[in-house]
């Protein structure tokens, strides 16, 4: 799906939006493709539980995760491109291909979304801390304020 129908607003400015994200990553020395179309990350967040739960490599597959979309512009939602990171993550991709097609992390990751529901999480990042939510990407100086309850943030 285009990141415009994703959206829904017209007059939000896709490539503008994205040149941004570029020129800061590029700022800190970051690679950064990104892609104006936006997937299905569901199966990925199963195959980060799995990674998580039976392996402890949650995080690994995340940053791979991160990477592959962000760097690589690869659609999340294609089993091939969820095996490669497995594969490079030196998992057992028969094990990953079979929770792909069985969903057993289904019931993880609807845990998940439900408790993020329950807390008002609506998109990512959300930062939490002292009762109060803090929604978007922001100067790590902001993060260490909020982190340390100085931000007045509703």
């Amino acid at each position: 799906m285009s990141l415009e129908k994703f959206i829904g607003d017209p007059h939000v400015d896709i490539n503008g939006m994205l040149e941004k994200f570029r020129h800061t990553a590029e700022e800190y020395g970051l690679p950064f493709v990104g892609s104006p179309r936006i997937c299905n990350t569901r199966p990925a967040q199963e195959i980060r539980a799995w990674t998580h739960e039976k392996y402890g490599q949650g995080q690994a597959f995340e940053e791979a995760a991160f990477a592959a979309y962000f760097v690589g512009g690869n659609n999340l939602a294609l089993p091939e491109v969820l095996l490669a990171i497995v594969r490079d993550l030196d998992l057992p991709k028969d094990e990953a291909r079979k929770v792909l097609k069985t969903r057993s992390f289904r019931d993880h990751v609807d845990r998940d979304l439900a408790r993020a529901k329950e807390l008002g999480i609506m998109s990512a990042p959300t930062f939490m801390a002292h009762g109060k939510r803090l929604v978007g990407a922001h100067p790590l100086g902001v993060l260490k304020d909020f982190a340390m309850g100085k931000t007045l943030i509703p």
